[in-house]
């Protein structure tokens, strides 16, 4: 993603689940992170609400578009 979207970022490891990590993004902890939209949309779908967005999905990989994904529709 660094070179794809030319980002400046810092990769930190160490919180241990999909959960954690979303949990600590929404606390402040860290800015960002990747994970599948299943996990997104499982645990915090509130986040993905037209005009309530708190999060914004950057890119898609894979080789078809996920039909529920809001960004990619």
């Amino acid at each position: 993603m660094v070179k794809a979207l030319g980002l400046k970022i810092k990769q930190i490891g160490g919180y241990m689940g999909s959960r954690k990590s979303i949990l600590a993004m929404g606390q402040g902890e860290h800015d960002g992170t990747n994970f599948n939209w299943l996990a997104w949309s499982s645990i915090v779908p509130h986040w993905f609400e037209k005009g309530k967005e708190f999060a914004v999905p950057l890119m898609q990989l894979g080789h078809f578009v996920d039909p529920i994904c809001p960004t990619f529709r």
